[in-house]
C-alpha cells in the first residue's frame, strides 16, 4: 500500500505486477483477499469496498504489466464488492467475476470497462458463496466489455445509458429493472443502447426484470445492434413468459406471453430498434422457443432486410424465424 493510500500493488499468479488505484479515499490491506499470497503470485479473489462511503465518486483503475517472472498483461478479479458505495469510472484490465455497487439511489457507477465478464467462471472467487451474479444498485452510464460476457448475470436496478460488448454475449442474462413509475417515455427507457460486435447466444436481455422476475411493465429499450448472429436468445421489454417460463410459444399476448401490469399508466413497453446483421440460428431442440417481444416494436432488421409488418404503435404483428418469434 502506498503511503498516500491511493495505490496498492501485488504480483498475480501469472507473474504480472498488478496496481489498484483509487482517485479518492484510502486503501488498506484489509480491502483485499488474496489466495496463496506467500507463494510468489496470488489470485485477487475479493476487493472489499462495501460500505466505505469515503470512496463515493472514486475512480478505480486496475492494471497489470509483465513482471520479472512473466505475465500476460491481464489480471483476473473474482469479486469487486462496493455495496452501498457509488463509484466513478472503473477500469479493469482483465476478467471480472462479479461486481456489487451502488446504494439504490442515483448513479451506482459512472462507467465500467473490463476485458471480460465471467470468462474465468468461479475459479477466481472465494469458494464459499461464489457466483456470477452482479448487482448494480442504481443507474449506470456505460458498460464496455472488450471481449465476452460469458455465463454471467448482471442485474441493473436503474437505467443504463449504453452497453458495448466487443465480442460475444454467451449464456448471459441482462436484467434491466428500469425506473419505477416513470412519468414520461424518456424516463421509461431502461437501456438506451446495446451493441454486440459478435453474436448473441443462449442469452436473455430482459427489460422490466430484476432477480425475482418481471416487475415493471412501463419499460423501454432503445436500439439493439448485433453484428453477428442471434441464437437461442430472448430480447424482451415489459412482458411475462407465462406459466411455462418460455417466451415466443403460442400466438399473441393472451395465449401465453402476457404484459406486465402497468396499472393504466399510459406508458407501454417498447423496443425502438433492432438490427441483427447476421442470421437467426435455431436451437437443435425441436421444442425450443425464443422471442423478441414488447407491446410495441419499432424498426426490425434481420440479415440486412427490414421487416415491414411492425408498426411503431400497439398493433399486434408477428413474424417467425425458426424457433424465434418477433412479436409486438
Amino acid at each position: 500500500i502506498a503511503k498516500n493510500g491511493r495505490t496498492a500493488t501485488f504480483t498475480d499468479v501469472g507473474g504480472d505486477v498488478v496496481t489498484i488505484q483509487v482517485s479518492k479515499g484510502r486503501l488498506s490491506a484489509d480491502d483485499f483477499v488474496l489466495s496463496n499470497p506467500d507463494l510468489g503470485g496470488a489470485q485477487l479473489q475479493l476487493i472489499d469496498f462495501a460500505g466505505q462511503t469515503s470512496l463515493n465518486g472514486a475512480d478505480v483503475t486496475i492494471t497489470a504489466h509483465r513482471g520479472p517472472s512473466g505475465g500476460d498483461g491481464f489480471v483476473n478479479i473474482g469479486h469487486l464488492d462496493a455495496t452501498g458505495v457509488k463509484l466513478g469510472r472503473v477500469t479493469i484490465q482483465g476478467d471480472l467475476g462479479r461486481i456489487d455497487v451502488g446504494d439504490g439511489t442515483g448513479a451506482a457507477i459512472r462507467s465500467l470497462s473490463v476485458h471480460s465478464i465471467g470468462l474465468q467462471n468461479l475459479a477466481t472467487q472465494i469458494a464459499a458463496g461464489a457466483n456470477l451474479t452482479s448487482h448494480i444498485q442504481g443507474n449506470l452510464g456505460a458498460l464496455v466489455v472488450k471481449t465476452d460476457i460469458k455465463d454471467a448475470t448482471l442485474a441493473f436496478a436503474g437505467q443504463v445509458r449504453g452497453i458495448l460488448v466487443e465480442h460475444d454475449l454467451d449464456g448471459a442474462h441482462l436484467l434491466l429493472k428500469g425506473k419505477s413509475d416513470p412519468v414520461t417515455a424518456v424516463e421509461s427507457v431502461a437501456l438506451n443502447a446495446l451493441t454486440v460486435v459478435g453474436s448473441v447466444e443462449n442469452s436473455q436481455i430482459l427489460a422490466g426484470y430484476d432477480l425475482t422476475g418481471g416487475v415493471n411493465g412501463q419499460v423501454r429499450i432503445g436500439t439493439v445492434r448485433v453484428d453477428g448472429n442471434w441464437a437461442a436468445s430472448d430480447l424482451i421489454a415489459g412482458m411475462l413468459a407465462g406459466t411455462d417460463g418460455v417466451f415466443g410459444d403460442g400466438y399473441g399476448f393472451d395465449t401465453n406471453d402476457q404484459f406486465i401490469d402497468s396499472s393504466g399508466s399510459g406508458i407501454f413497453s417498447k423496443i425502438a430498434k433492432v438490427v441483427i446483421s447476421g442470421q437467426i440460428i435455431s436451437s437443435a431442440l425441436p421444442s425450443a422457443h425464443f422471442a423478441i417481444e414488447a407491446l410495441a416494436l419499432g424498426t426490425i432488421s434481420i440479415g440486412g432486410s427490414r421487416l415491414e409488418s411492425f408498426p411503431a404503435s400497439f398493433i399486434l404483428a408477428e413474424e417467425r424465424f425458426g424457433d424465434l418469434t418477433i412479436r409486438g
